[in-house]
């Protein structure tokens, strides 16, 4: 009888892998997907390219007592466009039209884990999403906070939150921070974990 109850439960486990292997939010890209984060300065665009929009992505870690600090994906429409770590902005064009942003902490292990577990915190990768009807020529500001510290059980568990800014205090923010670029990293554990200079 136990043969039968631990053959029966490996099999429903194996038959849930690939659900659990897809996404949650449709808005944010594939989960294999990791990126090589670095800084660059000379690469902030200023302006949108003709017919585009441009979006900010500024990624606030202020709030997050832990280390190391997560590495944010952004994607649209389920479509991944770079990734920002640290204090740090980057941004991508966009065309017009409505569509579905999402912020989504990056994982690096082939388990799903975000780049913080196993390093005495066990928890998932966080997104949130937020909806644009992005106009040519305009450009967007969206600010990432990764929220968590384990010294302060008010603060809850560790999360990330994605709202829009007001276009000055979005300038003033990109302005000061140091801007990112990403290209997506060869299979290796710890991609895009540490930004190179």
């Amino acid at each position: 009888m136990r043969k039968t109850i631990v053959t029966g439960a490996l099999v429903v486990f194996l038959l849930s892998l690939p659900a659990l292997a897809q996404n949650v939010e449709p808005a944010c890209g594939p989960d294999p997907v990791r990126f090589q984060i670095r800084a660059n300065k000379k690469a902030r665009p200023a302006t949108p390219a003709a017919g585009e929009a441009l979006v900010y992505l500024i990624e606030d870690n202020t709030g997050f007592n832990w280390v190391p600090e997560p590495s944010t994906r952004a994607a649209v429409d389920g479509q991944w466009r770079g990734a920002v770590h640290g204090n740090a902005a980057m941004a991508f064009e966009l065309a017009p039209g409505a569509h579905r942003i999402c912020a989504r902490w990056q994982d690096w292990s082939r388990g799903g884990a975000s780049m913080v577990r196993g390093i005495r915190v066990g928890y998932s990768p966080q997104s949130a999403t937020v909806a644009l009807d992005a106009e040519a020529g305009r450009t967007y500001y969206y600010l990432v906070r990764n929220l968590y510290d384990p010294h302060d059980s008010a603060a809850g568990a560790p999360h990330l939150e994605l709202t829009p800014l007001p276009e000055t205090e979005g300038q003033r923010r990109a302005a000061r921070l140091p801007f990112d670029v990403a290209k997506v990293a060869p299979a290796m554990p710890f991609g895009g974990l540490i930004k190179k200079k």
